[in-house]
């Protein structure tokens, strides 16, 4: 394949930004120990970007300030912080994470092309360091190539080597969190790497590596996967790592891998985005992509988004993930027999906020607005998309918490669950909330 080729898909969406002349050279490995050479051009003399509106600046300052710029705590600089709440005990736990740190990321990252974000590059420098460690720890574990974990991997006082979000309680309890890599996870950073041009081994393994855990052939399903999806779809897993009923030694907590619309349509953002950049599809990631898509469709035709999720728990974080899959996809029709049918379930769930002023799930309205200016680009919104975006943005403002120096978000949204047996987990960042908030209030 000639470079042109490679950089067309690339150069076309760089130039609708109006970026200008940069060259970034990747080496990438293919499967036979060749070395190929692509170059992406971006333009030098970029247009000059906006400044930030007062409050959208002192949100912007909520965050450049937050970010966890020393080592007080084990492996948690260049993250945002979050806390985990029991949700039985009310008991909450403060700890840093890839999952919140990437996701937080993307969203400010949406928005630094077109507006000046102050520290933008030392802060996202910071941010790579802290996400290169978790590569290093998955060499030390021997995980498979193009994974990543939720948590790092730390030392106990004990000795034991476990991956987690703290090295001071006992490893008898720890151990129940010591998670495999997990392809959620995976995939947003698979996003971020690729928008930063670092980490091409991570981009090319990740494809193949997808491929391995698909839902096909297996002996036993998760226990709710039943109330939204035939056994055995050949949609994508979530955990990488086989079920107990294959190995004993299985990391996964349940002991059953599980199927999620969110976690698969991370997947398809991040297979799409591959697609158009880096090539095609090898065999079983290709399947898992075509029938991932078909399950993706069919859940939202019996408008099923809620039940689908097995880590997260609203229908507006389906739609996110959904609306950044279709701003991807370019011409890639794998969720575009979709598209009529999700706009109006978008429309009849983010007016029926409206209907609910005392509400204080700030997140969730956060996310129906990025969703309604992703899903109607702003060249084709109607008057009426454009009053209920604005109505939203009123509402979203009044959970926004300002002084004279910061401005934050704390919702009651999580960012999602774990349902651990008899013990549900809820995870939380008022980092995220506001990076979610920031890019909702700041798009187009």
């Amino acid at each position: 394949m000639s470079v042109s080729l490679l950089l067309a898909p690339f150069t076309k969406r760089v130039s609708s930004i109006n970026l200008a002349l940069a060259r970034i050279l990747f080496e990438v490995r293919i499967k036979n120990c060749l070395v190929f050479t692509f170059l992406v051009l971006l333009l030098s003399n970029a247009q000059a970007k906006l400044p930030l509106p007062e409050l959208e600046a002192k949100m912007w300052h909520f965050l450049e300030t937050t970010q966890i710029k020393d080592n007080a705590v084990i492996r948690t600089k260049g993250s945002w912080p979050s806390f985990s709440r029991f949700k039985a005990t009310n008991i909450k736990s403060l700890e840093s994470n890839s999952f919140v740190t990437t996701q937080t990321l993307l969203a400010i990252k949406n928005i630094s092309d077109i507006y000046q974000l102050p520290n933008f590059e030392n802060i996202t420098e910071e941010a790579n360091s802290f996400l290169d460690l978790y590569l290093e720890d998955a060499q030390k574990s021997n995980e498979l190539p193009g994974t990543i974990a939720y948590w790092p991997l730390i030392q106990t006082p004990s000795g034991k080597w476990i991956r987690s979000f703290s090295a001071d309680i006992p490893y008898r309890y720890l151990k129940a969190f010591n998670v495999p890599n997990d392809l959620d996870a995976s995939a947003n950073v698979y996003m971020w790497f690729l928008k930063e041009q670092k980490h091409p081994d991570y981009l090319l393994s990740f494809e193949k590596t997808v491929g391995m855990f698909t839902d096909s052939n297996r002996r036993v399903q998760y226990k709710n996967d039943f109330l939204w999806k035939p056994a055995n779809s050949n949609a994508f897993l979530t955990w990488v790592d086989r079920d107990r009923a294959e190995d004993e030694n299985s990391r996964i907590f349940q002991g059953v891998n599980d199927v999620d619309c969110v976690v698969n349509l991370n997947i398809l953002t991040a297979l799409i985005s591959h697609q158009s950049l880096l090539g095609k599809l090898s065999g079983s990631t290709l399947e898992g992509f075509e029938q991932s898509c078909q399950l993706i469709n069919q859940t939202i035709a019996n408008r099923n988004t809620r039940s689908c999720e097995v880590w997260y728990n609203r229908s507006s974080q389906f739609f996110t993930a959904y609306a950044k899959a279709m701003y991807h996809q370019e011409k890639n029709v794998c969720l575009s027999s979709s598209m009529a049918n999700a706009k109006l379930q978008v429309l009849e769930f983010s007016q029926s906020l409206l209907l609910r002023p005392q509400t204080k799930n700030y997140t969730e309205l956060a996310e129906y607005i990025s969703v309604l200016k992703k899903l109607w680009p702003i060249d084709i919104r109607s008057q009426k998309i454009k009053s209920l975006i604005k109505a939203l943005e009123i509402r979203l403002k009044k959970g926004i918490s300002v002084n004279s120096r910061i401005a934050f978000v704390s919702s009651l949204d999580s960012l999602f669950i774990a349902k651990l047996g008899p013990i549900t987990i809820e995870w939380y960042s008022p980092q995220f909330s506001t990076a979610v908030a920031l890019e909702a209030l700041l798009l187009p």
